[in-house]
């Protein structure tokens, strides 16, 4: 297959998923069909069909894709000639920005589950999910190794360390999403909370 082949195939691609998206953010994911998403993406039930075995399928292509975003968006952040603290820093504020700009995963969608938890996503679709997350865990784990390595923050178990940090960066993203960004401006400092949690994570991993 040619090059030019292949961007176009992956344009059609990236236009069923856009078309799809928007769908499924509008409405129960068992609502939308696969007419609804040819007609959206202006193309043909087949067209996607060659691009997709089913539903469940763009559904989790949709997911992959953004979880992939999440990876990438930590590992632009991370800096090895940086310290650990300010790692930790753009980071936590890389983690909060996208699920800020991408509320849609606690408003309508989710890594795991269905809109509504109606169903499952298959063994396969949550194992792919998982190991999308845990990428983005390593990141993590990688400035933590290299903290250890340079005598910037004691001896720690570092996955144990990594998946503490992911969890509590977690916890500011439902924070931020229930507050609202309205609200927000009037009446929370998240800047603030961020490099707060992030101080007192160096802290504890500190010499």
């Amino acid at each position: 297959m040619t090059p030019r082949r292949q961007r176009k195939i992956e344009k059609r691609r990236q236009e069923i998923l856009s078309a799809a998206k928007q769908l499924f953010l509008s409405r129960s994911y068992l609502q939308v069909t696969v007419d609804e998403i040819a007609d959206a993406a202006a193309i043909s039930k087949a067209t996607v069909y060659s691009h997709f075995d089913n539903k469940l399928e763009i559904y989790s292509a949709i997911i992959l894709g953004d979880a992939e975003m999440l990876v990438d968006s930590l590992r632009e952040a991370a800096d090895s000639s940086a310290s650990l603290q300010d790692n930790l820093q753009a980071m936590s504020k890389a983690y909060v920005h996208f699920f800020s700009t991408h509320p849609e995963y606690f408003e309508k969608l989710s890594w795991f589950y269905f809109p509504g938890r109606e169903r499952h996503l298959s063994r396969a679709q949550i194992q792919a999910v998982g190991e999308k997350l845990e990428a983005a865990r390593d990141v993590i784990a990688t400035c933590l190794n290299e903290a250890i390595e340079n005598g910037e923050i004691k001896k720690v178990d570092v996955r144990v360390a990594a998946l503490t940090i992911y969890s509590q960066w977690l916890g500011l993203v439902y924070l931020t999403t229930a507050v609202g960004p309205a609200r927000r401006k009037r009446t929370f400092d998240f800047d603030k909370a961020i490099e707060f949690a992030c101080s007192m994570q160096f802290q504890g991993l500190a010499k």
